[in-house]
């Protein structure tokens, strides 16, 4: 029961993890967190590359968890699944790394280090689209 409450305080609290930028944009907040579609489509690429590595593993470690899980009284962990997703899981999000982390350092040497941030926005304002107000 307390896994499970801890499960939901922690989705809960990804809610705070979207930052917004710059309100004046038209998707509040931004789904590209300032990045161009250059290095969001290397680092999905490398996701999915990560993931067909993922996937093939994720059969090879399938039968001897299996033949483990029918051995011991309980599943190894909190579930059957957690060990058989694991490489599918791990292997995703390394490949979302190792293609998206040179994009991004090749984006942010050419482009985001010359470039000023933008302002913050403040708490007084509010953007047109909620107001119903154009500029």
């Amino acid at each position: 029961m307390a896994r499970k409450l801890v499960a939901v305080a922690l989705l809960a609290a990804l809610g705070a993890c979207g930052s917004v930028h710059n309100l004046t944009t038209v998707s509040c907040p931004p789904g590209d967190y300032s990045r161009p579609t250059v290095v969001r489509g290397v680092a999905r690429a490398g996701s999915y590359v990560g993931a067909t590595l993922g996937i093939v593993a994720s059969v090879v470690v399938w039968l001897p968890v299996q033949g483990l899980n029918l051995v011991v009284d309980e599943p190894l962990g909190y579930s059957e699944k957690e060990w058989s997703f694991l490489p599918l899981t791990a292997c995703t999000s390394a490949g979302h790394y190792a293609f998206g982390l040179p994009a991004e350092g090749l984006y942010w040497l050419f482009y985001g280090a010359w470039v000023d941030d933008p302002e913050p926005v403040g708490f007084d304002h509010v953007p047109g689209a909620v107001t119903g107000k154009s500029k």
